[in-house]
């Protein structure tokens, strides 16, 4: 569908609504989140000295879109990252130097 298109079939307040719907929804963890955090969980744990340090929650990325009425809390704050805002390399640049932090390896 064209931009023009669109515009004549969606008000612009039913493409807010939409908008903030979307936004909202990034706020949302599902199953998916918790499967792969799990997985991450388990592949650090089975790789470090004190695998109790670390739970499923620690794993979850938190997307910061400005919406969410809870504050996230994490005990590895210092650690944690926002990829909003960062670019798909900046986000997998981060990611990695975390990952290797956690099997203690040192990033090139």
């Amino acid at each position: 569908m064209s931009v023009s298109e669109a515009k004549s079939k969606v008000s612009s307040s039913e493409y807010t609504d939409w908008m903030t719907f979307f936004d909202l929804e990034l706020d949302q963890v599902d199953k998916t989140d918790y499967y792969l955090a799990q997985i991450a969980e388990y592949i650090v744990k089975g790789n470090i000295k004190d695998p109790s340090k670390y739970t499923t929650s620690d794993f979850l990325i938190k997307f910061d879109t400005g919406h969410s009425s809870k504050k996230a809390s994490n005990k590895h704050n210092k650690d944690s990252y926002h990829v909003d805002n960062l670019s798909t390399e900046q986000v997998n640049t981060l990611s990695q130097k975390k990952w290797f932090a956690f099997l203690g390896i040192s990033s090139k």
